[in-house]
This record gives structure tokens, C-alpha cells and sequence, in this order.
């Protein structure tokens, strides 16, 4: 049976718990339309979809021919190229690509990246202020603040940021073959700058561009083509999701002035539990 969820639908963005709900009623692996990439599979319980994932004997994210599956006839090689990344990868190239960027992510490492984080996020509530009302807090801050968290983590010049995030902004804001194929020359800009990037940091620097490039010159354990591939990754990775994370956030305490009312009696109920 074939369940007929669109995910680029306003009632899927406007209540997405609903529509998932409604995947999850008709059985534990069900048929769905993907935009772009068409019909697939898919499973609806999170024990499932670990299975699947962790079952590579079994499962595969690869065609015969190497190719990640999903892609079409129409779409350009370049896409292929940055898709070809950890993600889309099967054992034992999933596990080499991943032990790469480990160390970056670890608990300590974030955890050393907090108080500047803060800083970024206090001068963009500052900001966002000091416009008054009306203010767009997706594209003035939920988005902007993950974008520039990022750019501090590959270690990109100040003065390349406000380029490099105009280019991130569009990925995501298509739901068609066409305005897919809009976002193409996107690509193109950014992989040459990364290109760019890489071959700059061969001289030295910090960041996770630099520490890539040192990786590939010390053992070879990642290719070029691998390496922008993974840039890509923790671009869109990282700044969709937290994007929506911060959005609906404010979105849950403007319905819920409840809760809301709660978090503002006691301030120290903001702070992460660690």
C-alpha cells in the first residue's frame, strides 16, 4: 500500500506529528512519495529504522553500477558528487569517513565551542531587537545563528561569511524538479569555494578544513572529492536542523503560553541538562 504524504505540504510543516502519526497507522514499513526522489520504503518505528541502518549485510544505500540510490536520470553529476558523502555510504566507508570528523564533535569539543556560541547568539537577539516589530526570526536568527556556529567550526574568513550563508539559505526552499535544478549553480559556487578553502588551509590554519586537508595529507583516508562531499554534509546537516529546531521551539511557547509562563518563573529551567 502506497501512503500518500506530501512532505513539502503546508498541513505536513504546520503539524508534521499529525501526518507522521498517520504513516505510523498504516503499518511499521510502508510505501511513501519522497519529492524529487520519488517512491520508496520507509520505516515508521524508530527500533526498525536503527535495524535497518545498523543491518549493512542486508540493506544497502547503493545500486550495482555504485551509484546512491534515488537519483535520477536528470540530475547533474555535480549533485552526485556532493551526495557521495558518510551518509550514503555503506560499511566499511561509512565508519572510515565518520572516525574523520569524531573527534570535532566530541562532548568536550562543543562544550570548549559554548561560550562563543553564546556570544553569537546574544549579538544576533541584539539585532533582531533593535529591528522592532515586524521581525522574520527564521532568516534573522534561527537560521543565521546555526550558519554562523558552522562557519566557525570550518574556520571560514570573516569577510567570506554573509556569501558563503546567502548560498546555504536556498538549498532548502525547493519542492520541485525545477527549483531543484535552480539551486544547481548554488553548488557549483560553493564547491569551488571549498576547493578554494582546502587548497588555502594546505599552508596551515584552524578549523575543520584544515584538519581534513591534514588528514588527507598525513594517510589518504579521505579523498578530495570525499572531502567536499563531507563539507556539504555538516553544512546542511548541521543549520536545517537546528533552523527548525529554534523555530519551533518559539512557535510551541507562543501556543503554549503555559509553558511558556513556567519558564519565565524560573530562568535556571532554560539551562540544558547535562
Amino acid at each position: 500500500m502506497t501512503v500518500h504524504a506530501d512532505f513539502t505540504s503546508q498541513a505536513y510543516f504546520r503539524n508534521p506529528t499529525a501526518e507522521i502519526e498517520k504513516l505510523r497507522a498504516a503499518g511499521p514499513v510502508v510505501e511513501v512519495r519522497f519529492p524529487l526522489v520519488g517512491t520508496v520504503w520507509t520505516t515508521t518505528t524508530q527500533d526498525l529504522a536503527n535495524q535497518v541502518l545498523r543491518d549493512s549485510g542486508t540493506f544497502t544505500l547503493r545500486k550495482d553500477d555504485g551509484d546512491v540510490v534515488g537519483f535520477r536520470w536528470w540530475m547533474p553529476k555535480i549533485v552526485r558528487t556532493v551526495a557521495n558523502n558518510m551518509l550514503s555510504a555503506d560499511e566499511p566507508d561509512h565508519t572510515r569517513l565518520r572516525s574523520i570528523v569524531d573527534e570535532a564533535f566530541r562532548r568536550q569539543a562543543v562544550l570548549e565551542m559554548e561560550p562563543r556560541i553564546l556570544a553569537i547568539a546574544g549579538e544576533l537577539a541584539d539585532g533582531l531587537f533593535a529591528e522592532g516589530n515586524p521581525s522574520d526570526l527564521v532568516d534573522r536568527y534561527a537560521r543565521k545563528l546555526p550558519l554562523s556556529v558552522i562557519c566557525e567550526l570550518l574556520g571560514l574568513p570573516l569577510a567570506d561569511r554573509p556569501k558563503f550563508t546567502a548560498w546555504a539559505s536556498g538549498f532548502t526552499r525547493f519542492t520541485s524538479a525545477f527549483g531543484f535544478l535552480t539551486v544547481v549553480p548554488k553548488i557549483f559556487a560553493m564547491k569551488s569555494y571549498m576547493e578554494e578553502r582546502r587548497a588555502a588551509r594546505e599552508t596551515g590554519g584552524e578549523g575543520l578544513i584544515a584538519e581534513l586537508v591534514r588528514v588527507e595529507e598525513e594517510g589518504g583516508r579521505i579523498s578530495r572529492d570525499e572531502m567536499v562531499a563531507m563539507l556539504f554534509l555538516l553544512l546542511f546537516a548541521g543549520h536545517e536542523t537546528t533552523t527548525h529546531l529554534i523555530s519551533g521551539s518559539v512557535h510551541e511557547l507562543l501556543r503554549n503560553p503555559g509553558l511558556r509562563d513556567w519558564r519565565e518563573e524560573d530562568w535556571s529551567r532554560r539551562e540544558p541538562r547535562r
